[in-house]
């Protein structure tokens, strides 16, 4: 089964990078903490700009409310003078920077308004319907964003009780047109982009910062109105009229039913971290680029080349070169290792000459004894044939080394034990043979075939004189 094994360099690449990766994630992480903590320090700025401009309002609104009460008990209106009445309130409208005043009797009709001049004909009805409870519960009445019926154009308006007694004879309004608020809210100073909206108790815009002359008279989306019914104060995402996603922090008005809302525009919001993660994400392929890069050159330098230079000596060592020392590395374990192949090369010449002696003593033991000796390899090739051994076949050894034994046995009664040698090579059991040779003194030999780790050895010894 093949192995696939990875390389020093790859190893090291995907060792600096597992040490490189907790970091890019720890940074990462520390990234979108820190936009988190941005967003919800920017919902927070939010939350307290819509309580700043609430408060405005509600300010704005009381100290109408204020005018409205001295109007209320004007002696003109106490003695039923309203033509007298009249011009006490166009007089008033300057000082108090409102829209108009409008007088309502208790059946819900116009009595004056100042829009229109004292004798002039005015709707019998078409007025809020909150306004009626002014003289119905006797209190300061703020109505939702409605089309004045003289105007026939969006228009607010707050009424406080005209009191006789105990009896609320009269409802004295005020109209406020959206312009007013919008003024307001553009003195907030609100950043660039930011958008700031006020609805009243149902949901519809009274004022806004973007596109008012398109979008004031109309509902605010959805999801901000069923939450604002839930909750005075909060923050939640949502997408404006125009498609703009935002976060949008809102809070309720104290003196009235409608609520202050400001939005901040995702894309602004998510813009700083974009630019962060770029910069993360450049910074980090620039770090591990550079990383892998010193880790490959590292390895290269350090542990591939030396390790090739290692492999070369050893390859010439087995083949039997004796290349010369070099440094090949400084690194003690590379120094370590060359040492150490530098003794093992010793070791190998030693052996060398201790087998080279051995084989001579070996070769002078063979060519001594009084037995022919014939050594074959598994190819069954000729390795070695002793002295006696050409005496008793009447052989030339020269000629038949490395010549394979089927192709030129040592004569033909020899070439007859051709399956006995292949028997002992299969069976790794030894055999005895006998025979007699055909030659002019009728040779008996006694034959023994061994195998050896060579392939296989004969022992042959001229027996005939025993016989």
């Amino acid at each position: 089964m093949n192995r696939t094994y990875r390389t020093i360099r790859t190893s090291l690449a995907l060792f600096v990078a597992a040490c490189a990766l907790p970091g890019v994630l720890f940074s990462g992480l520390f990234i979108y903490g820190e936009h988190h903590q941005f967003e919800q320090q920017l919902t927070r700025t939010a939350i307290a700009n819509a309580r700043a401009l609430s408060a405005t309002l509600d300010r704005d609104l009381s100290s109408i409310e204020s005018a409205l009460k001295v109007l209320a008990v004007a002696p003109t209106l106490a003695h039923d003078d309203l033509e007298g009445f009249y011009q006490n309130a166009k007089d008033a409208l300057p000082s108090q920077n409102v829209n108009n005043f409008v007088l309502i009797d208790p059946e819900g009709r116009q009595r004056l308004n100042t829009l229109k001049p004292f004798s002039a004909q005015l709707p019998v009805l078409g007025g809020p319907p909150e306004i009626a409870e002014v003289v119905k519960q006797r209190k300061t009445v703020i109505s939702d964003i409605f089309i004045g019926p003289v105007t026939g154009k969006p228009i607010l308006a707050m009424g406080v009780p005209v009191m006789r007694g105990q009896e609320a004879v009269y409802s004295l309004n005020v109209g406020i047109f959206p312009e007013r608020i919008a003024q307001l809210m553009r003195a907030q100073n609100l950043p660039d982009g930011w958008i700031g909206i006020i609805v009243d108790s149902r949901g519809m815009i009274i004022s806004r910062t973007n596109d008012a002359d398109k979008l004031v008279g109309k509902s605010a989306v959805k999801p901000f109105v069923d939450r604002i019914k839930l909750e005075r104060e909060g923050a939640l995402s949502l997408r404006t009229l125009e498609g703009i996603e935002v976060i949008s922090a809102f809070s309720h008005s104290s003196v009235s039913p409608w609520t202050v809302a400001i939005g901040i525009p995702k894309a602004e919001l998510y813009g700083e971290l974009r630019q962060k993660v770029i910069l993360f994400l450049v910074l980090s392929a620039v770090v591990l680029s550079t990383s892998f890069a010193l880790a490959w050159l590292f390895a290269v330098q350090q542990i591939a080349k030396p390790t090739n230079q290692l492999l070369a000596r050893m390859g010439d060592l087995f083949e039997g070169k004796s290349p010369p020392a070099q440094v090949i590395s400084s690194n003690h374990e590379f120094k370590a290792l060359e040492s150490g192949l530098d003794t093992l090369a010793q070791r190998l010449a030693d052996r060398e000459v201790e087998q080279k002696h051995l084989l001579q003593r070996l070769v002078m033991t063979l060519e001594t004894i009084s037995d022919g000796f014939i050594l074959l390899d598994p190819q069954w090739r000729y390795t070695y044939i002793n002295r006696r051994a050409e005496e008793l076949f009447d052989i030339h050894r020269r000629t038949l080394l490395r010549q394979k034994w089927e192709d030129h046995p040592p004569n033909a009664t020899m070439a007859e034990q051709w399956p006995l040698l292949q028997r002992v090579f299969d069976s790794g059991q030894a055999e005895s043979f006998t025979l007699t040779m055909a030659d002019t003194r009728n040779t008996s030999i006694e034959g023994h075939v061994y195998k050896s780790d060579g392939g296989i050895a004969i022992y042959c010894r001229d027996i005939s004189e025993q016989r």
